[in-house]
């Protein structure tokens, strides 16, 4: 009996499912092996497919992702949950390692969407107004808050100098650099940060007083 081309390929195909069938522990420990002992090969086979598919696979990642979104979140949620640990700790090595790629990333954006982060901005400061404000009070009594707050001060008069440097200044200076009173005990005083005008760059730590004088 003469077969058709068709008829070869069909019993071809199902000569090879029940080889592998058969033989199904067996191949799955040889292409271990094989694996293990041509990783080198294996590598650079894919790289070499990836970087000449690259459009095609691209493409195929986006309808695959547009056709399983919900999956892939599910996916993403369960592996989050049970690598916590270990994304966090990738994530912040990331981070501190591409720290002006972000900067320059979020200043793009910002500039691009600035109206929409505007708008976003307003909504959720109206509709969470109490819980902001209650928050900003307790953070502004922190080490954080507190530093945070006196540097924004700081800008807003003109300073233009290393802010960390002068906190720390200001942070351990006791008596004022003019006339060298003691700046935690005097009642008359206050203690104030005094920078040159012109230029931005901070001098001293003095009193009130010393500062009104020096200008």
């Amino acid at each position: 009996m003469v077969l058709s081309e068709e008829e070869k390929k069909a019993r071809k195909k199902e000569s090879s499912r029940r080889y592998y069938e058969k033989n199904r522990e067996k191949r799955r420990e040889d292409g271990k092996i094989y694996r293990e002992n041509n990783k080198e090969k294996i590598r650079e086979t894919q790289r070499l497919y990836r970087e000449k598919n690259r459009e095609y696979r691209r493409e195929l990642d986006r309808i695959y992702r547009e056709d399983n979104r919900e999956q892939i979140r599910e996916d993403k949620r369960e592996y989050y949950q049970k690598n916590k640990e270990k994304v966090l700790e990738r994530n912040r090595l990331w981070r501190e390692n591409n720290k002006e790629q972000i900067r320059e990333q979020k200043k793009d954006y910002y500039k691009n969407n600035k109206d929409k982060i505007s708008e976003c901005q307003r909504k959720y400061y109206k509709n969470n107004k109490e819980q902001i404000i209650e928050y900003n009070k307790e953070y502004y009594k922190t080490d954080v808050g507190i530093k945070s707050s006196l540097i924004n001060k700081w800008k807003g008069r003109g300073l233009l100098d290393d802010f960390d440097k002068v906190y720390e200044r200001w942070e351990y200076t006791l008596f004022c650099d003019e006339c060298r009173c003691d700046l935690d005990q005097c009642t008359k005083s206050r203690k104030c940060m005094d920078h040159d005008h012109k230029t931005g760059l901070f001098r001293n730590i003095l009193c009130n007083s010393c500062n009104i004088k020096r200008g």
